[in-house]
């Protein structure tokens, strides 16, 4: 995952997410990504020492589903 130093203030880390669409992903698929996903960005967060983290991109899911929230 990429890093972005701007000119000025902190250090951040960029996450690109576009998730499969629910046309192409079951229920316990996208469960599985988002998982995954956090903990990819959680192990970057430890290895960069902060967690200023951007999430870009279309996650594919409502904000109050399972997938999300149970990560």
């Amino acid at each position: 995952m990429p890093w972005l130093r701007p000119p000025i203030g902190l250090l951040m880390l960029i996450v690109a997410a576009p998730l499969p669409s629910k046309l192409r992903a079951s229920d316990d698929d996208q469960k599985c990504r988002i998982r995954q996903l956090r903990k990819d960005i959680e192990d970057q967060e430890v290895c960069s020492g902060h967690q200023n983290t951007v999430v870009i991109g279309d996650l594919n899911v409502n904000p109050l589903e399972v997938a999300l929230t149970a990560a």
